[in-house]
């Protein structure tokens, strides 16, 4: 079973660390800002497509955290 809110607190804390607002995160990814925070506090089940989405906005500020996180996380199951 996919774990929900491990992925959002994942998003958000990277998302912190680097200083992002999470209008900035919705812009970059193209999804509305209310999505964002349904995802960081697992109010909505994320799909892949909008993980990949997140992933590449991290990756342009140099954070390749979350795509091992969830690539690891992917693989115990």
């Amino acid at each position: 079973m996919i774990d929900f809110k491990l992925i959002g607190e994942k998003i958000k804390n990277i998302r912190n660390e680097k200083k992002i607002t999470q209008e900035e995160l919705a812009e970059m990814a193209e999804i509305s800002v209310g999505y964002i925070s349904n995802i960081e506090t697992a109010k909505k089940k994320v799909s892949l497509t909008t993980i990949i989405k997140i992933c590449k906005c991290f990756v342009m500020f140099g954070n390749y955290h979350i795509i091992k996180f969830i690539f690891r996380y992917r693989s115990k199951y």
